[in-house]
C-alpha cells in the first residue's frame, strides 16, 4: 500500500506499507531484513513465537531500525 503521512511540520511524506502474513521462524526474519526490508523503515509487528520475535528484535537493532511490538 502506498500513502502520504501527514508530519508534524505540515508537509506529507510519501510511505509504503507492506504486510507480511505467516512469518514463523527467525530464519524467515533474518531474509526479510537481507532482502526486503530496506532503510529508512519503521518495523511494527505481532508475532507470537518467541524464536521470530526475538530474531526481528535483534535484526532491527543491528541494522538500527526503529521498531514497536503490538
Amino acid at each position: 500500500i502506498k500513502h502520504n503521512f501527514a508530519r508534524p511540520d505540515g508537509k506529507s511524506t510519501k510511505a509504503e506499507i507492506y504486510r507480511l502474513p505467516k512469518i514463523g521462524t527467525a530464519d524467515q526474519v533474518k531474509e526479510l531484513f537481507l532482502n526486503t526490508i530496506k532503510s529508512p523503515s519503521v518495523i511494527v509487528y505481532t508475532l507470537v513465537l518467541p524464536e521470530a520475535r526475538q530474531a526481528l528484535v535483534e535484526e532491527a537493532k543491528n541494522m538500527q531500525f526503529p521498531y514497536r511490538m503490538f
